[in-house]
């Protein structure tokens, strides 16, 4: 067997190595035989080489004839949506695939040499997602959720290196629009750097065309977005609770398109799916989030119950959850309410809200907000800096600005009562550990 190791370094000195006198003229001729023992190459008996290693793996070689894809992009912002384990996780990049038949893919992630200007020191675990995309008509949109691992095609593990790779065999994507969903990411939330992303296909005919399709999102075909982002401090109280009918208030509209289906009453219907997260939480310390949808609400009293036809979810002690809803298109709003489960801190914790449409979303116009809470009211005490025809103390109010600071260390005082509470229950001995 002849074996290549580094040049320079030192080769086998057993049978059949560069000086062994078992070489014979016939043999040097008809093996190409040179001697040389600084160009790391050697020959062995099969006998030795299976004494001496333990592990031999196939490589093919990617030359010329395979079709290589390489993206180069980085996580940043909003774009840096953590592993699946995350609900942001759908905020990465997503690139789509399609495959004309049944072929064998190598997935290479990288990122830049540390060394380099504009690397990051230190980065999280790294990995990759194959997943399948939703079914039609939905197959060219994001894929919002990973419910289960049987969306799971192909996984390249997270690990805190510089490269990972993997190499699998996949079925042809179905003609009816749908395809593969590439996603890679870092393990952790809001972790930024630059990346490489590299595909190799083998060709089929070595005619340069590429047999796949690999292709970011379209934001034609992709839905359609709204994102708010607010203070659980304006949507402490649960449904049915004192206070409810003063959380903060979100109303959109549905704008009706050609082809959508009709309901009953005429009206064509979009299909909705929205996302509370919660933000500035520390893992694994979620508070219990809800969320409650009023169809058709337009400008209705503010109360602590809920209408008839409302639709909730939660509370959950979760990083976010979903509400999906078939609604009507058309001028009428339609309105979200965040809130908080009962007895959790609040104030030091912002969400946000996104609403996805398989229609264009309107913006609710003619809706009153919900009553400003007592303290901030300008009613409620004397202000020299804020006028009483105003309607209640302003943003750059130096006593708004003070009592919002309050309600955040009291927030803040909660979670650290809460957490002391959680050691004092402890068996003596193990709250330390």
């Amino acid at each position: 067997m002849k074996l290549r190791g580094f040049a320079a370094e030192t080769e086998w000195t057993g049978k059949w190595s560069d000086d062994d006198k078992a070489w014979t003229n016939n043999l040097k001729q008809q093996l190409d035989y040179r001697r040389d023992q600084q160009d790391g190459t050697f020959w062995m008996e099969f006998s030795d080489f299976a004494a001496h290693f333990s592990s031999a793996f196939a490589t093919r070689v990617a030359d010329d004839r395979w079709t290589s894809f390489t993206i180069k992009s980085r996580w940043m912002d909003v774009t840096a949506g953590g592993g699946p384990s995350f609900t942001s996780f759908r905020e990465n990049y997503q690139w789509r695939l399609t495959l004309p038949r049944p072929m064998q893919i190598t997935f290479e992630l990288s990122l830049p040499d540390p060394r380099l200007e504009g690397a990051p020191g230190t980065t999280p675990p790294m990995g990759l997602l194959l997943i399948k995309s939703d079914a039609p008509p939905d197959a060219r949109r994001r894929k919002l959720r990973v419910p289960n691992h049987s969306d799971v095609v192909f996984e390249v593990e997270p690990k805190l290196a510089r490269r990972v790779h993997g190499s699998t065999r996949l079925d042809a994507t179905q003609a009816n629009g749908s395809s593969y969903l590439l996603i890679p990411y870092l393990a952790t939330p809001g972790a930024e750097s630059k990346f490489s992303l590299k595909l190799l296909v083998d060709d089929y005919n070595d005619d340069g065309v590429p047999d796949i399709t690999l292709e970011p999102l379209s934001v034609a075909d992709d839905w359609h977005t709204m994102r708010v982002v607010g203070s659980y401090a304006t949507a402490a109280a649960a449904p049915s609770l004192r206070g409810f009918g003063q959380n903060e208030r979100v109303p959109f509209t549905l704008l009706p398109t050609e082809g959508a289906a009709t309901g009953t009453e005429g009206a064509t219907l979009a299909r909705v799916r929205v996302c509370l997260e919660t933000i500035g939480a520390t893992s694994g310390r979620y508070p219990a989030i809800g969320l409650a949808l009023l169809p058709k609400f337009g400008s209705g009293a503010s109360t602590d119950d809920l209408p008839a036809n409302a639709i909730t979810v939660g509370p959950a002690s979760k990083d976010g959850i979903w509400l999906e809803a078939t609604l009507p298109t058309g001028s009428t709003p339609h309105v979200l309410v965040p809130y908080l489960g009962p007895g959790q801190p609040s104030a030091s914790l912002q969400y946000h809200l996104t609403i996805y449409a398989d229609t264009p979303i309107g913006e609710a116009r003619g809706i009153a907000p919900p009553a400003m809470p007592m303290e901030l009211r300008a009613d409620a005490w004397a202000c020299e800096a804020c006028s009483v025809a105003d309607g209640g103390h302003g943003p750059t109010c130096p006593f708004r600005i003070l009592v919002e600071k309050m309600q955040k260390m009291e927030a803040l005082l909660d979670e650290r009562c809460i957490f002391l509470d959680e050691l004092l229950a402890k068996p003596n001995g193990t709250w330390a550990k």
